[in-house]
């Protein structure tokens, strides 16, 4: 009983620590978004400056 219950504190433990890293995932996925359209509103925001000159 003792190994079982050992058992299954380990999977909730590692269960937890699963769902830490994927949320930190989809955080680091976020930012990424967000800089590629920060880098795609400077490139275009160059393009115009550039025909207007």
């Amino acid at each position: 009983q003792k190994f079982e219950d050992e058992k299954k504190q380990l999977i909730r433990d590692n269960d937890q620590a699963i769902k830490v890293l994927q949320d930190e995932l989809e955080n680091r996925s976020n930012q990424v978004r967000c800089a590629e359209k920060k880098l795609q509103h400077k490139e275009l925001e160059s393009q115009e400056q550039m025909k207007c000159r």
